[in-house]
């Protein structure tokens, strides 16, 4: 009988962390708890590139994140280019600003463009996410979406990461309140993954 175990394979990702120590210092003081990672400083922003070996790119991110923080190193988010401004979504599409501009104010297409990430009527701060924006226009060109390889598990990550921080500002006896609207409309299983990433 065949084992329905999936396979271990090789997830490539830099995280980006919240220490200002240095590389150097902390290559140090993670080296035994992350043999597979490469440490690199930019502007005194730490990134640590992994090349991590797991069942599901899910797994590989989450047992970065802890080795990180058992090491005293706080993941911040997951690099990604799945965030897009206007001239981005134009790049991508091979379409013109105005052509870009018309389908987001909804005077061309079937409306309902997605939601920005931070809610901001400027259009200068305008972002969204790429893999929200491919399957709109995938469902108003009817082909199949193409989505980068775990654009979505990246971003539910970076999610639980940013909720994590932002709670921790928050009044303890407040916190239960904030909990509630975080996982008002996910289903179970899905709130205990971002439980385990986030905490």
């Amino acid at each position: 009988m065949r084992s329905s175990v999936a396979p271990l394979k090789t997830f490539s990702f830099t995280i980006v962390t919240d220490d200002h120590g240095g590389s150097g210092e902390i290559a140090e003081r993670l080296y035994s708890s992350c043999a597979d990672a490469c440490f690199g400083e930019s502007d005194g922003i730490v990134s640590i590139g992994f090349d991590r070996k797991a069942r599901t790119f899910m797994d590989a991110a989450g047992s970065a994140i802890a080795d990180l923080a058992a090491g005293g190193c706080r993941a911040v988010c997951i690099q990604s280019t799945d965030i897009v401004d206007l001239p981005g979504i134009a790049k991508k599409t091979k379409r013109t600003r105005e052509s870009v501009r018309l389908l987001i104010a909804g005077r061309r297409g079937p409306g309902n463009f997605p939601a920005t990430v931070y809610p901001d009527h400027r259009e200068i701060m305008q972002l969204w996410h790429w893999s929200d924006v491919e399957r709109w226009l995938a469902a108003y060109e009817k082909r199949s979406p193409v989505i980068e390889d775990h654009a979505d598990d990246v971003a539910a990550i970076n999610a639980a990461l940013a909720f994590a921080k932002l709670r921790s500002r928050v009044p303890a006896k407040l916190r239960p309140a904030i909990d509630r609207l975080a996982i008002a409309e996910r289903p179970r299983r899905a709130v205990r993954s971002t439980r385990r990433l986030a905490s």
